[in-house]
């Protein structure tokens, strides 16, 4: 019997991979060269979006991250590509589609005959 994959056991095992990244041992990673207060006094929300990127690429540091700032400056933040598919999913519900299935749209189409 062959096992076929359905979409959701795709969905199921993709999320659950980025679950198991995010959770991964890290190293206590603190960005200890960056000067804050020069940050916060450059104005027009330069130190909040810094400060998420930190958030979600690093870590919480025991902090919660703000959805209301979130969702102002995500289109602006710098994040990596599997956690923002995740946090895509978290606010949204948005399902990232594959590279070979936006690469491969118009290659499906069948000849009459």
């Amino acid at each position: 019997m062959v096992n076929k994959l359905t979409v959701s056991t795709l969905r199921k095992s993709y999320f659950y991979a980025i679950i198991l990244y995010m959770k991964r041992p890290k190293k206590n990673y603190y960005n200890w060269s960056t000067d804050e207060t020069a940050l916060k006094k450059a104005g027009s929300g330069v130190f909040t979006k810094w400060k998420l990127e930190q958030q979600i690429n690093y870590g919480l540091r025991g902090g919660n991250i703000n959805k209301r700032q979130l969702l102002k400056y995500w289109d602006q933040l710098s994040l990596d590509p599997l956690k923002k598919n995740y946090f895509e999913f978290l606010l949204w519900g948005k399902l990232p589609i594959a590279s070979s299935q936006k690469s491969n749209k118009t290659s499906w189409k069948i000849s009459p005959g």
